[in-house]
């Protein structure tokens, strides 16, 4: 971080006036998912899709209300976040597996979702081969050529989250109070789909609000 914390330049208004816009877009589209309940994935990747480029809009409304140039967002990667790139990548797949190992070891569910692997075998062509061969085949795909799609729709969140809410919330709170911050934000907008719409997948609820703990952690290395 070669950042300074500059009180002077923060403005509660001009945060305020994103959060504000960005759960007011983002509800345009998540309550009607909540309500419609869309089963088909092209319906659904729509509502994800909308969803997710709302925190990006909001950056860009803001700017424009307080006369400020978009390109004052966080779109440069400086040599120095490197390791912090590292531990963001690596944090939320030890966290997930510890959470993760925690609710197979107590019986909530099984390692894996035997109808999910049944239809992704049917899906791909492979449904001769064993499970473990389709997780793993499955795995790859999504980990490599699925990132692009992926990585479209998750670009407007981190222009919001990232590229404005970050950078402000640092001039008066530093490294850590706005990694937990933003962190906390970034997890309760995603508890109503989470809990009621389309990423409901039918954990207890607790355990679908510990998912606060990756994304805190994760925040602190994504700065």
């Amino acid at each position: 971080m070669n950042q300074t914390v500059d009180t002077n330049t923060f403005s509660w208004k001009k945060v305020l006036t994103f959060l504000a816009l960005t759960f007011f877009l983002t509800a345009l589209f998540d309550v009607p998912s909540v309500l419609l309940n869309p089963s088909g994935e092209k319906a659904l990747m729509l509502f994800v899709t909308a969803a997710m480029w709302c925190p990006a809009i909001a950056a860009f409304l803001t700017k424009k209300i307080f006369k400020e140039s978009i390109r004052d967002l966080g779109w440069k990667w400086e040599k120095a976040t490197n390791k912090y790139i590292l531990w963001a990548f690596l944090l939320p797949i030890a966290v997930n597996l510890i959470t993760f190992a925690i609710f197979w070891i107590f019986g909530y569910g099984k390692f894996f979702n035997t109808e999910f692997v049944k239809e992704t075998g049917t899906s791909f062509g492979i449904q001769s081969l064993p499970s473990g061969w389709v997780i793993f085949i499955y795995v790859v795909f999504v980990g490599t050529f699925g990132l692009v799609a992926t990585a479209s729709r998750a670009l407007g969140e981190e222009i919001g989250w990232r590229g404005f809410l970050v950078p402000e919330l640092y001039k008066r709170y530093g490294y850590i109070k706005t990694s937990i911050i933003t962190g906390i934000i970034w997890a309760s907008w995603h508890y109503t789909v989470m809990i009621w719409g389309y990423f409901k997948t039918g954990e207890p609820i607790l355990f679908v609000l510990t998912e606060v703990l990756p994304i805190v952690w994760t925040e602190k290395g994504l700065i």
